[in-house]
């Protein structure tokens, strides 16, 4: 978690409680390079989202672990850049369904603003937990370590489906995956899609290294060190 930026003092209450951690986390191309998704569904949709998300919202519990102003930018946050909503609906759902829960501070309109401005450059927590997000980066996650993979295989032939996946297994025993996914992986990383021989699918351009290779390839790097 990156260190809070504070908001400006028109609008942060004071608190006798030292500053917590953020609730958020930075976007893409800031600080956090972990993939996210917004919510989907039209407007009228994601409306009555937001409102059931500010109705179910445990104020009490985040109040134990973070001041007014993180857990307002919090929310904010997931109203604005995961479920999409304006400045003006902004305002409206946090006066009408939020305010009530906090016992300590009533947020004017003026402070919701300037909070949702505030908010324009981070990530949802609502966006960074959604299953799409999830199922995105463990994809990432995937074709990261198929990377690893592909670079210890040898240029040309052929190698079956099943064996590539045999040794991505035994390399990798802790990682879960489908036998899809990981064919999507090894595509996005080299371009290439399988052709069926027999009963088989193979990958070609590439092979598992023969222990003969193996032992050439450590003489190479040995020489060279």
């Amino acid at each position: 978690m990156v260190p809070i930026v504070p908001l400006p003092e028109t609008i942060r209450p004071k608190r006798k409680r030292p500053p917590q951690s953020d609730l958020y986390l930075p976007r893409k191309g800031t600080f956090n390079p972990l993939p996210w998704v917004k919510a989907s569904g039209p407007k009228d949709v994601l409306s009555v989202k937001a409102a059931y998300y500010l109705h179910i919202f445990d104020h009490k519990t985040a109040a134990e672990h973070y001041l007014d102003t993180p857990i307002l930018a919090h929310v904010v946050c997931n109203l604005r850049n995961y479920y999409q909503q304006d400045v003006e609906q902004t305002v409206e759902l946090i006066t009408k369904l939020f305010n009530p829960k906090s016992w300590e501070v009533v947020w004017s309109p003026e402070a919701i603003r300037l909070c949702w401005e505030y908010v324009e450059r981070f990530t949802p927590s609502l966006g960074f937990d959604d299953v799409d997000a999830v199922a995105k980066r463990r994809a990432e996650d995937l074709e990261d370590a198929v990377l690893d993979l592909i670079a210890y295989t040898v240029p040309g032939g052929r190698v079956s489906g099943e064996d590539l996946r045999a040794t991505f297994t035994e390399w990798y025993q802790d990682l879960e995956f489908t036998s899809v996914a990981f064919g999507r992986a090894v595509s996005a990383v080299t371009g290439m899609k399988t052709r069926s021989s027999g009963d088989k699918r193979y990958w070609y351009g590439f092979h598992i290294p023969t222990p003969e290779e193996l032992a050439e390839r450590e003489m190479v790097t040995a020489a060279a060190a």
